[in-house]
């Protein structure tokens, strides 16, 4: 059964499958085994949880743990994402930066910051305009991959970056 609760404006949610039923004036809190975010929230989203899902428009940052996390919407500030299997879907670029951690870790959309992510594989399938910093074995670039500031690359082994994503003045393997 869930439970939940507003207070100062914002809304607290918990429970095995969680989802919020209205908007949320300031930040909303969702914890549970299936977390499910599908209204907008004004300001900062925290969701921890097994299978985590953001759905909505979010005005400030998001934060969300999980076994598997997936954020779609469209997020103003920051991202920041820790799971097994992390997807970001956004239907606009984020706004901030964009943090990972994960074992697979995929971007479909853009991000108007900086890209910070440690993976095992990291996919990489739209635009940054900040830079990119990786930590992990193996980074894989989409046809839409442009990254318009430096990129950094920590692995164990020699990864390509084709200059179609950075040249190579700004590649520092």
């Amino acid at each position: 059964e869930q439970q939940s609760i507003v207070f100062g404006g914002d809304t607290y949610v918990a429970g095995q499958s969680t989802s919020i039923a209205a908007p949320v004036p300031r930040d909303a809190f969702e914890v549970g085994n299936t977390v499910v975010l599908s209204v907008p929230v004004a300001y900062d989203a925290h969701l921890a949880g097994f299978d985590v899902q953001s759905n909505s428009d979010i005005g400030g940052n998001l934060y969300a743990a999980g076994f598997s996390v997936s954020v779609g919407g469209v997020v103003k500030g920051d991202v920041t994402v820790v799971g097994n299997t992390v997807a970001l879907h956004t239907t606009q670029p984020v706004l901030g930066n964009v943090r990972a951690a994960a074992a697979t870790f995929t971007l479909d959309n853009g991000v108007d910051g900086s890209l910070l992510v440690t993976a095992e594989t990291a996919t990489i399938n739209a635009p940054i305009r900040g830079d990119l910093s990786f930590f992990g074995r193996n980074l894989v670039f989409g046809a839409n991959a442009i990254v318009s500031g430096q990129v950094l690359v920590h692995a164990p082994k020699p990864i390509d970056v084709p200059t179609a994503v950075a040249s190579a003045d700004r590649v520092a393997l």
